[in-house]
């Protein structure tokens, strides 16, 4: 049981960035490098991004084009990195459904 407890587990920030990075390949077939993670949070910190939604006191969801296709992305400001990739409302059913 020892050795369990002491498996350092990674970072909520880490996990964030990677499940992101998932959503990106999955959603939009981007893989997306780390330098251009860095580029979208200098986007949504600078204020060039659309804000959809205040979810919390610490996720805002933001929206951007990326390869000519609305994402819209969930930010976490306390962690400063985004949280997933998500379609936007106008194409969710097009792309979850193949309507």
């Amino acid at each position: 049981m020892g050795e369990i407890m002491n498996k350092r587990k990674g970072s909520k920030e880490s996990a964030q960035k990677y499940h992101f990075k998932r959503r990106m390949a999955g959603r939009f077939g981007a893989e997306i490098t780390e330098k251009e993670i860095n580029e979208i949070v200098n986007l949504i910190q600078t204020g060039q991004t659309t804000i959809i939604e205040k979810q919390s006191r610490r996720v805002t969801i933001h929206q951007i084009i990326w390869e000519g296709q609305k994402v819209n992305i969930p930010y976490d400001k306390e962690r400063k990195v985004p949280i997933t990739a998500l379609f936007d409302e106008e194409t969710w059913d097009d792309n979850m459904y193949g309507a």
